[in-house]
């Protein structure tokens, strides 16, 4: 039934929106040359902040963005995935 979505915690995530967040991210650094704040990725992908948060998770666990906890704006993109982007 949930082909297309990820469960966790009890909270069923669609891949489609994590795929969403990711590429607003890759745009969003490309344009502007930094990283969004949690904010711009929520009001960017008519999702809920709490939500953005969970993607960044999962992204983050698929090893497709890297992050300091401890900063804002701390979103990156690994190098391999940089070169993926561009083929």
């Amino acid at each position: 039934m949930f082909d297309f979505c990820y469960k966790v915690i009890g909270v069923v995530m669609n891949t489609d929106t994590t795929e969403m967040v990711y590429r607003f991210i890759v745009e969003y650094i490309e344009t502007k040359g930094i990283s969004p704040s949690q904010r711009e990725i929520a009001e960017g992908c008519y999702v809920a902040r709490s939500a953005v948060i969970r993607h960044l998770d999962r992204l983050e666990a698929w090893g497709r963005i890297i992050r300091d906890p401890n900063k804002a704006r701390s979103l990156h993109l690994p190098k391999k995935s940089l070169e993926n982007e561009h083929q």
